[in-house]
């Protein structure tokens, strides 16, 4: 009877959280990958201090991770592990320094946030992240939409980066070619 009643309760939390996913995904804005996420209780991503520092730092998938970590060790979220909740300031830390010991040189960063945060060890329950509005949420899937968010506003960036060089080139050019008339 315990293993049925195991197997069943797996089967509804994995229900339960196809459903959840399946109505954030609904509600949410159906161009999610062209634009850039917001949570309750996060800075605007380009105005975060974890953006800054990431675009200072070769693009990496390891630089991705840390960003995630740096990104959400300011905010006021907390994560539920197993049924505690523990705030994102808190655990921040600890979680640095488990990336350094247990990432792998070729682990993209969505394979690493499957490996290590979806599901807690040993029991095996999803991990969910508590927004100040009282919101939950998956924690891989608000840290993959983080990823695509954090890809598109790398992107624009670097765009707007590049117009303006492309400014100050013309602006050079344009002075050097007065110059010689």
């Amino acid at each position: 009877m315990q293993k049925v009643s195991n197997r069943y309760l797996k089967g509804i939390r994995a229900l339960l959280g196809s459903i959840v996913l399946f109505l954030w995904l609904f509600q949410s804005d159906t161009t999610a990958a062209q634009s850039i996420v917001d949570y309750p209780g996060i800075e605007p991503l380009e105005q975060s201090q974890a953006f800054k520092r990431y675009r200072m730092q070769p693009p990496s998938e390891y630089t991705k991770l840390i960003y995630l970590i740096n990104r959400f060790s300011a905010a006021d979220i907390e994560v539920i592990y197993d049924g505690y909740q523990y705030p994102t300031r808190f655990i921040a830390p600890f979680a640095r320094q488990f990336l350094s010991r247990n990432y792998q040189r070729k682990q993209t960063a969505k394979d690493w946030i499957l490996k290590w945060g979806n599901l807690t060890v040993p029991l095996g329950n999803l991990v969910w992240v508590k927004f100040p509005d009282g919101s939950v949420l998956l924690a891989r899937d608000v840290l993959f939409r983080e990823l695509e968010s954090l890809a598109l506003a790398a992107k624009q960036a670097s765009e707007t980066n590049g117009e303006k060089q492309i400014e100050i080139d013309r602006d050079r050019q344009s002075g050097s070619q007065t110059r010689t008339d």
